[in-house]
This record gives C-alpha cells, structure tokens and sequence, in this order.
C-alpha cells in the first residue's frame, strides 16, 4: 500500500513523526501528571520542581520520569511505525541482527569505547564558554546542578528493590523507547533524507544528545548515540542497541547503589588507555562494516542505483 509513510518523500516523514511526537507530549504529559499529582497527594505546581526530598515527591518524581520518557519517545515511535509499514515490527527493526555475531560486536564496541567516553565526559565537564558568555555558563552550570541534585535524589535506593525499580525506570524503559525513537525512527528518516547512512547517524546522535538537555554531558552522550547507530545500521536490528543502552544504564545505577559516592567520582584515565580505547572502537567499527549485510536499497525498498550486493557496499557504509 502506496499509503504507508515509507512511501512519502522523507521531509514529510520527519514533519508527521515530529508531529505525532509533540500532539502525544502534550496530551499524554498533561493528563498524566495531573494523574500522578491525585495518585500521590503531590500539588502539580510543585511537581514541576525537580524538588524530591520528601518519600511522596520521590514516588511522583520516579512515576513522572518513566511517564515521560514513555510519553516523548516510546509512543510516537509505536504510532509511526505503525503508519508506516505493513509489519511494524520489523519496520522498526524488531528483528534478530545479522550476522549473528553482530551481538558479541556490539557489546565488545561498548567494552572498548568505555575509556575514551569516560575521558571525553571530563573533558565536557570541565569546558568553559568565553569570558564574554560568562552569564550563559552560569546558567548552564545552575541548571545543571538542579538536574543533577534530582538525579541523586531519585538513586536514593534503600533496598533492592528500590534498586530493580530504579533499572527498570531508567535503564529498561529508556533503553526500549529512545532507541526506538531515534533509532528506529529518526537515524531511519535521516538516512532517506541524506542518503549517508554515517550522516544520518551522527545527525540523529546530535539530537540524541541534544534533548537530554545536558550540556556537561553532551559530547559523551554524542560518541554513545554514534556508537548505538552504527550497531543498528550495520546489524539491521535494534535490538544490539537497546540492549548495550539498557547496559549503559543499568550499571551505572547499580554502581551508584553499591556506593552513592560514585555518583560524583572522577576517574584518572591514563592516556594510553584512551588511545588503546580509540584504536580498538575503530577497529571493531570497521570489523562490523566488513561483517555487515545491511544496504540502502534492502532497507528503504529501492531498486535504483544504490543498490548493491554485500561485496560491493562501500560507499553507503
């Protein structure tokens, strides 16, 4: 069926999904903390704070967390697929990767890569805008704090199943919907628009970073949302990426369990490791390119000239 949005040139995908994704916030954010504030006894007005230092504020500010990313990322990328293709699913590569060895790929590019985005998320932390944007650092740094102070009050984890629950909000949930989200659906729609696998990655990796509106913190997530769309693009499935973003997550709420303190912690990274690190992810980056199966025309449906065989992909990866 010519009416699915796969057949639409891809300005108008990305205007619908950006559509569908702000008509779904609204309603499903407005309803749904007005909900959590009557569930909880907590006054919507001060919800909005950030403010959890009260077992009622925790609760809602936890429920809060998981209905939006629910409500940002999860749903409009469910709909749109939906609107898409005849088997959704598989639209939105909800599928085994292949080669099967994309999985221990993934995860190894993962291992590898921890070192230099540790280093680079020191880096992040410790840059300074001009002296003549002084007033704008400030501010960043301010909003940061307050975003940070929340965190730390939601990892306040009192027993293991505080601790399961914290996982599940967020490392499960994030895990599933945001890579759906700009995974799935946006690295997808990026790709068809630039026809450059590499640039729709690291345009959809911009954002990715981008919109958890942290700007300490937005070159580590950059290299992460890279690293999580080139295992997509070259397994042709989503789930290596959900997976090693549900792992990203996991452990490092698991850390911060075993020892509150790590929440703060800076590590000393020797430089050889970092270069080791850097070596290694381009050497497993270019070992799934070799590996890979995935080509333009099999994934957008095309029959023009950029279809390929697995032999002869070079330019598209």
């Amino acid at each position: 069926m010519t009416s699915y949005l796969k057949y639409k040139p891809g300005w108008m995908q990305l205007l619908v999904f950006g559509s569908i994704t702000l008509g779904v916030f609204l309603v499903a954010v407005s309803a749904g903390m007005w909900i959590i504030s009557r569930v909880f006894g907590v006054p919507l007005e001060q919800l909005t704070t950030g403010k959890l230092d009260t077992p009622a504020f925790l609760a809602a500010g936890r429920a809060a967390q998981a209905l939006l990313s629910l409500s940002l990322f999860g749903i409009p990328a469910l709909v749109f697929g939906y609107l898409s293709h005849e088997r959704p699913c598989s639209f939105l590569g909800c599928k085994p990767p292949q080669p099967p060895s994309m999985w221990l790929a993934s995860l190894l590019l993962f291992l590898v890569a921890l070192p230099m985005v540790a280093w680079v998320s020191q880096l992040n932390h410790h840059l300074s805008l001009p002296p003549s944007l002084a007033g704008l650092e400030k501010s960043i740094r301010e909003a940061e704090e307050k975003t940070s102070t929340s965190i730390k009050q939601m990892l306040q984890m009192r027993s293991t199943g505080e601790m399961l629950l914290m996982v599940g909000i967020l490392a499960v949930i994030p895990a599933i919907v945001e890579e759906l989200f700009f995974r799935s659906v946006l690295q997808r729609i990026f790709i068809y628009v630039t026809r450059r696998p590499w640039v729709g990655i690291i345009l959809t990796a911009v954002l990715f970073s981008a919109i958890h509106g942290q700007f300490l913190g937005f070159f580590p997530r950059l290299f992460l949302g890279v690293l999580l769309g080139a295992m997509y693009w070259y397994s042709g499935s989503i789930w290596p990426a959900i997976l090693v973003h549900f792992l990203n997550n996991a452990v490092q709420v698991f850390a911060v369990y075993r020892n509150p303190a790590l929440a703060d912690k800076e590590w000393d990274i020797p430089f050889t490791l970092v270069a080791g690190s850097t070596l290694l992810t381009v050497f497993v980056l270019w070992w799934m390119h070799q590996r890979s199966y995935t080509h333009y025309a099999a994934q957008y449906d095309t029959d023009d000239e950029m279809s390929f065989d697995t032999k002869n992909k070079s330019h598209l990866n």
